[in-house]
């Protein structure tokens, strides 16, 4: 069972960003798989490979922006930067916790925040092209 499959209405007309959205998607089922079946090790490499991959996104789709002119360049960065600080959050207390599972609340704010995001956010990029 996967935590999201990629559809047609995560598109953002921007292919380069769709391939990278559908990766995303990729590493976090990995991570939820990792949760359900891995020991604490395997959980924190496939979060670390998660976060690595985010930040590069981040970075690509910053650039491409940039690329196009795109007007909310600015307040894109500001809210990345908030996902990164959230998401590194989460990560944080986990290696410091006991505990050998994520909990619920992590996977239910990754699949909101992604969906969201791209929905809400990425969209508005690709429809300025």
């Amino acid at each position: 069972m996967s935590l999201l499959q990629w559809s047609n209405r995560l598109d953002v007309h921007v292919e380069a960003m769709n391939q990278e959205h559908a990766h995303l998607i990729d590493l976090m089922n990995t991570v939820y798989d990792a949760n359900t079946g891995a020991d604490r090790a395997g959980i924190i490499s496939a979060l670390d490979t998660l976060v690595r991959f985010v930040v590069k996104h981040f970075q690509n789709e910053e650039a491409y922006m940039e690329s196009i002119g795109f007007s909310g360049l600015k307040t894109h960065r500001y809210i990345h930067k908030d996902l990164l600080e959230r998401v590194g959050k989460f990560v944080d207390e986990f290696k410091r916790s006991e505990s050998d599972r994520l909990s619920r609340e992590f996977f239910e704010f990754l699949k909101f925040w992604l969906v969201s995001h791209i929905q809400g956010i990425d969209t508005k990029y690709g429809e300025s092209v």
